[in-house]
């Protein structure tokens, strides 16, 4: 759908919000992530607006690129997208789950999650399919859904924390939560969902890109 159809639906902090229809929400994965079967975008743009996000460049035109993390995409309809492709997957290949990587170009967790709860919802329609999936965040909000997390027999959460000086999380991504809180939120994961011989469970702490950090904060950084 071109841009100029979108019209503004409301304002979530400071962050234009457009819903539109999807037409798919499961899409092959490439590049980097090639591994994988599938990436699942619940949202397009991002509120945390990082400075050196790669997802800018996807944006739908020059005018948004320039405003990236003060607009989000809804996608309405993913709920019902979702479970036809998933149903439709397993009609095919009822022994073989697919792979998802949730998110490639869009945080699953960003605030606007906190009112909408899509993420959540699509986390309801994957569970009776039971894919391999892998969650890509920056965001504490992640720890809300530790209820269903804790039923799916193959995942990994990867929390995004690329430096460990809070003057340079500022400078690069400001609008985004402290580096203490998302410590905080895979430690409570760690302790709040059990491994066990049925479930395949795997935390990190994923680090790129590379930004600075002070002499000053690697021991604390390391150690936490």
């Amino acid at each position: 759908m071109s841009i100029k159809k979108w019209i503004v639906q409301e304002k979530f902090a400071s962050a234009d919000i457009y819903k539109v229809k999807a037409r798919s929400l499961l899409n092959k994965a490439t590049g980097f992530i090639s591994a994988y079967d599938f990436t699942l975008n619940p949202y397009r743009g991002c509120q945390y607006g990082c400075s050196y996000c790669y997802a800018a460049a996807f944006s739908p035109d020059p005018k948004l690129r320039q405003a990236w993390g003060d607009w989000v995409v809804v996608k309405e309809n993913a709920v019902e997208i979702l479970e036809k492709e998933l149903a439709r997957w397993h009609k095919k290949r009822p022994h073989h789950t697919p792979s998802i990587y949730l998110s490639s170009v869009t945080d699953p967790y960003q605030p606007l999650e906190a009112k909408q709860q899509l993420t959540r919802e699509l986390l309801k329609v994957m569970l009776p399919y039971q894919p391999t999936l892998v969650i890509q965040t920056r965001s504490p909000m992640i720890t809300r859904d530790i209820d269903l997390l804790g039923q799916f027999e193959r995942l990994r959460i990867n929390m995004s924390i690329p430096t460990g000086s809070e003057p340079v999380r500022q400078d690069f991504e400001p609008r985004s939560p402290s580096i203490k809180a998302r410590l905080q939120a895979i430690g409570k994961l760690r302790h709040s969902i059990s491994c066990d011989t049925n479930h395949d469970l795997r935390f990190s702490i994923t680090i790129t890109p590379l930004l600075p950090t002070f002499p000053e904060h690697e021991r604390e950084f390391i150690i936490n």
